[in-house]
């Protein structure tokens, strides 16, 4: 599934992550959590404005991948880790990104929780998510 999602998704992604990372302050040294990041369209973007980002994934397959593609950035790191419980500290990182997937949790507010719980006061969370157009709930 690695390849056919960076091949027919990450374009999609990337896009949407380009926009959410123009919508924040984020800057070089930056410290950035990506949740969800699948193969990286936001940890790579964020990474080449000199940002040190964390990727985290529960696929251990867009892990990998991702490790590959974030070679060139040697303070960056992908992890395999469940965004409902992030096992970083409080306030560690400076923003906090999910693009399509923490809405997607079983515990979505959970995962909504922990990215507060690891962005310092101040810092950025953006979540991208797919909306219905008649404004369903999640629920």
């Amino acid at each position: 599934m690695v390849a056919t999602y960076e091949t027919w998704a990450e374009p999609l992604s990337a896009r949407l992550a380009k926009a959410a990372l123009k919508g924040t302050s984020v800057k070089a040294s930056d410290c950035v959590l990506d949740i969800g990041a699948g193969t990286g369209a936001l940890s790579h973007q964020a990474a080449a404005l000199g940002a040190r980002v964390t990727a985290i994934d529960l696929s251990s397959a867009m892990v990998a991948r991702l490790t590959q593609r974030l070679a060139p950035y040697p303070e960056c790191k992908a992890l395999v880790m469940d965004g409902q419980a992030l096992t970083f500290e409080d306030s560690t990182f400076d923003a906090a990104f999910s693009i399509l997937s923490t809405t997607l949790f079983p515990d979505w507010e959970a995962g909504l929780d922990e990215a507060a719980r690891v962005v310092r006061p101040g810092g950025w969370i953006a979540i991208v998510h797919w909306a219905n157009p008649q404004g369903a709930d999640i629920y």
